[in-house]
């Protein structure tokens, strides 16, 4: 009598160099798609990471740098999730089944158990991490939710660039930045300065 045999799709083996490449880049973006598709194998068990990681995605990019099965680069985020090279998944349909999972894990928070270095962070709105990714996200989908809107459809680079735009973040000035160097330096460096200063 023949055993039986799993028919269902399996978790696949990728490359882990890109797991800590820099955010969007090439390298960066083709480790989290492989690590999407692996959590879409069964998001019942991966709802936590696949949600971060599909986050990261849309806020850091990256998809740009790949081609769609065409051997075109991808124009949109939303013909990358869409495209088998992509995530092949409509993004609404993909966001809806992690929208339905998260709703699960709620309701039974025993069922989530996945907890990685992806999901570790920040949680709270509050929290007194301000430069978190994370944080800096729900800032904006609470502030300023046209600004996170546009963030997803990859107007900024960044969160960080974002919350700039946005008033979050108020980046040092030139100004500022000099008045902390003068408090590092030493007498002999200030002593420099001031030299170079008189010889402008």
């Amino acid at each position: 009598m023949p055993s039986y045999q799993d028919k269902r799709p399996t978790m696949t083996a990728f490359d882990n160099s890109g797991r800590d490449a820099i955010p969007g880049s090439r390298e960066w973006i083709l480790y989290h798609r492989s690590l999407l598709r692996d959590c879409m194998v069964d998001l019942r068990l991966n709802a936590k990471i696949a949600k971060t990681t599909y986050e990261d995605i849309k806020i850091y990019g990256g998809w740009q740098y790949l081609e769609n099965t065409r051997k075109r680069p991808f124009h949109s985020f939303d013909e990358f999730c869409r495209d088998m090279n992509g995530l092949g998944v409509e993004r609404a349909e993909f966001e809806r089944r992690l929208t339905a999972q998260e709703q699960a894990r709620i309701e039974s928070p025993a069922a989530d158990v996945g907890v990685n270095q992806h999901t570790r962070g920040v949680d709270n709105v509050n929290s007194s991490d301000g430069n978190s990714v994370r944080y800096l996200v729900r800032r904006l989908k609470r502030d300023r939710p046209d600004i996170a809107e546009r963030l997803v459809n990859g107007e900024f680079k960044s969160a960080r660039a974002a919350a700039i735009v946005a008033g979050i973040i108020h980046p040092p000035t030139a100004l500022s930045i000099l008045q902390g160097g003068w408090k590092r330096a030493t007498a002999a460096e200030r002593k420099q300065f001031l030299a170079w200063i008189d010889s402008k």
